[in-house]
């Protein structure tokens, strides 16, 4: 990891030392994906020090690698088995939906495994269609049912960008369904909506106080500090962090869609 992240943290202490090759005074470093340099290296130095204690937690799991800890996930197909397996069977019926905060197994935390590749859906699907309530075949009494839907709506969003190719990444978005035109709507209720620019002063502030969980909305901010320092937030809170972004903020989703692939 140190080796991969070292190019990018150079050229980040270089921009803010001044020695970039850019445009940019040195009291005025070029931003990267949008975000100040200084954001980008506490994001990088937080992902550097989560790896190192990751690693430590793993030495002292009697070298199994089925530790997972509160602040990292351990990669691998083997703790990604054991980690589904074990929260089907102790927690997806009891966890609950609403909450922000899901520190208590109230996740499933698969998305870390699902996005490298550790497990496929239809593993998911799998292990979850296993758990009956009162060994009642029927598919609506498993307590798992969400989880599996889950990964329908997961397959769902990514077929519809495969299918849409760069139209995905228009302006506007591609939305799923159109609303149809009724009398009571105008014209103006389906337009798409309008980015503030980038080149806007205010526009670049309220951007990095997003992207620095500085905004004062306190569940914004916690959601991003969270991001920043663990690699993880849960599908819950991005989406608040989503709508905070594009629809209070007005600032393009696609800045946004870059913060989260960072």
């Amino acid at each position: 990891l140190e080796q991969l992240m070292e190019p990018l943290l150079r050229h980040v202490q270089n921009e803010l030392d001044g020695d970039g090759d850019g445009d940019a005074p040195a009291n005025q470093p070029r931003p990267i994906l949008g975000l100040r340099p200084n954001v980008l290296k506490r994001i990088i130095t937080s992902a550097l020090a989560l790896d190192q204690s990751s690693s430590s937690a793993n030495d002292k799991n009697n070298g199994d690698g089925s530790s997972n800890t509160k602040t990292c996930l351990r990669g691998g197909e083997t703790v990604a088995l054991h980690h589904l397996e074990e929260f089907c069977d102790l927690h997806a019926g009891s966890a609950v939906m609403n909450l922000a905060d899901v520190s208590n197994n109230d996740s499933s935390r698969l998305s870390h495994y699902l996005a490298f590749g550790c497990l496929s859906p239809r593993r998911i699907v799998e292990e979850a269609s296993k758990r009956k309530v009162d060994n009642n075949d029927d598919i609506e009494n498993n307590e798992n049912n969400w989880l599996m839907s889950h990964m329908t709506m997961r397959d769902f969003f990514l077929y519809t960008c495969f299918t849409s190719d760069t139209n995905f990444y228009a302006s506007k978005g591609m939305p799923v369904r159109r609303k149809k035109q009724t009398s009571s709507t105008t014209d103006n209720d389906n337009d798409p909506p309008l980015w503030k620019s980038f080149r806007n002063d205010q526009t670049i502030s309220r951007w990095n106080r997003w992207a620095e969980g500085t905004t004062g909305l306190p569940l914004i901010d916690a959601a991003v500090k969270e991001l920043v320092q663990t690699g993880y937030c849960s599908n819950r809170v991005r989406q608040n962090m989503a709508s905070v972004l594009c629809n209070d903020l007005r600032i393009d989703w696609r800045a946004g869609a870059e913060f989260f692939q960072l």
